[in-house]
This record gives structure tokens, sequence and C-alpha cells, in this order.
């Protein structure tokens, strides 16, 4: 999100309060039309290629995360999962994995891959978010000051608090 907050031009914390945190794909998405917005380009990074395996990642993440973990034949450890679909016999035809969950084994390799491709998927967005950072203005206008209308009636408050108290007419 850090790199939306800087094509935004908001700080961290203004951006953690005003800008919701939408699934990867959609934050990449989103990243593309700022990027449209603000002119600017990327080389360093395919932006295809990050979104599908940031989603490749994520849904690695969440099966391991929410799965139910089960315990195999010879201490082998197994995540069940319900969605798609499979050939639990190869001459059967397909059927709903919900209706017939896929045991789906899990190593210390396993996770120690998906740890792996968690860190080069930091790296990549840290390369993409200097690569954008660099073409970005730092001081980049915020939109904090008053509308010109807000700031007009600003001014005669402050006159009227600052100016002497008109003498009463009886």
């Amino acid at each position: 999100m850090n790199i939306v907050y800087l094509l935004l031009g908001v700080s961290k914390k203004h951006g953690r309060v005003a800008v919701r945190e939408p699934r990867a794909d959609e934050c990449i998405t989103m990243i593309r039309q700022l990027m449209h917005l603000e002119k600017v380009t990327v080389h360093s990074i395919d932006l295809d290629r990050l979104s599908k395996a940031l989603a490749s990642i994520k849904n690695t993440r969440d099966t391991l995360a929410h799965g139910l973990w089960l315990q195999g034949p010879n201490d082998t450890v197994l995540i069940q999962v319900t969605g798609g679909t499979w050939k639990p016999d190869p001459k059967s035809p397909k059927i709903a994995k919900r209706i017939d969950p896929e045991g789906m084994g899990v190593t210390p390799t396993d996770l120690e891959t998906l740890s792996d491709q968690i860190k080069q998927m930091m790296q990549a967005l840290d390369v993409l978010h200097r690569e954008i950072e660099a073409q970005v203005p730092s001081s980049k206008p915020r939109s904090r000051t008053l509308d010109l209308p807000d700031r007009r009636a600003q001014d005669r408050r402050n006159e009227a608090l600052n100016s002497p108290p008109k003498p009463s007419q009886e």
C-alpha cells in the first residue's frame, strides 16, 4: 500500500486511515490507474507477472492459513482443500472438492518455498516503489488547504474576531 500512498501523495498514517486495503489483484489495478493519472511508467517490473505471482502466493497462503490441517498416513501432513474440482480417480469424471475434498500434502520445504516467494515479492515491490518514487515529485501538492469559498469565510471570521467592536446604534 506504500506505493498507493506515494502515488496519492499522502503520508503512511493518512493513507492507513483513508485508504482501504483491497485484494492483491485490485491493488495492482489501483497502482496502474494511479500511475496513469500521474503519468508514471515503470520498466523494471512486469505488472502483469507481478499480479499473477501475487495472486498465486495469496492463494497458497490462504490455503495454509485457513485450511483444515490433518495427519496423513506415515506421519505426513495434509491440508483439506475444498475449492475447485479434481479427479480423485483418474477414470472418473471431475468432482467438486466441496463434495469430495482433496488432501494436499505439506512439507517443511513447501513452507520454506512460500517464505522465499514472499521475500522475492517484497523485493520486487521495493524495486517498483523506488522506480515510482524517482518519478513522483516529493513535494506533490496535498489537498489540505481550504477551498476558496471556505477560505473567504475563514478570513471573514478572523477579521470579525480581530477587529474592535462596532459602536451600537441606539
